[in-house]
């Protein structure tokens, strides 16, 4: 084949693919606050390792241009929105928003997960992309609600052992006695002896 009509053809499966077609991966420790300009059809990544003692925020501002899609989604998740010839693409839902220019979401499930910050029409609910967006993107930890977390789990602890203690307790008292007659008052009658 002559180099024109190879350059020819690779230019042509460039424009005709539905995948971002630049975009880059960053390893990110929160916290973390970075400006991300996106290109026409690209995209950036962001992984980060949630613990199971923190949860995950994730802050995302338009500051110019259109609107973007936010996904979240998993490794395999990852590998599958950068492959081409992927059958699917299926972000975690739950933290995913398309067509948006403003996003603030807590990711509370722990485990190697990847923001991808989209300015690429990849589906039909999704961004549109005009231009160049400029996004001011923000990762923080939230360990408040893991010790909101623990200190639910302790309160529910102390109650189930005082429960249990106080129904020994009743078990360990006597039987209630009826109390005495009063005084110069007969004594009830004794119940007649079986025959």
């Amino acid at each position: 084949m002559r180099p024109g009509v190879v350059w020819s053809v690779l230019v042509s499966a460039a424009i005709l693919l539905p995948t971002a077609s630049a975009g880059s991966l960053t390893s990110a420790t929160p916290p973390r606050v970075q400006t991300v300009i996106l290109g026409t059809d690209d995209y950036e990544a962001f992984s980060v390792d949630v613990a199971t003692t923190w949860s995950l925020v994730v802050g995302v501002e338009v500051q110019s241009g259109g609107s973007i899609d936010v996904y979240l989604t998993t490794q395999q998740g990852y590998a599958d929105y950068i492959n081409p010839s992927a059958p699917s693409f299926d972000p975690l839902a739950r933290w995913t928003q398309e067509r948006t220019s403003s996003y603030n979401k807590t990711v509370t499930e722990s485990g190697k997960k990847f923001i991808i910050l989209d300015n690429a029409m990849l589906t039909t609910s999704g961004a549109n992309p005009t231009g160049p967006v400029t996004v001011k993107l923000y990762l923080g930890k939230s360990e408040s609600s893991f010790y909101l977390g623990l200190l639910v789990i302790l309160l529910v602890i102390v109650a189930i052992v005082a429960l249990v203690l106080l129904k020994r307790r009743r078990d360990r008292q006597p039987a209630a006695r009826p109390p005495p007659p009063p005084l110069g008052a007969e004594p009830p009658l004794a119940p007649p002896p079986p025959t």
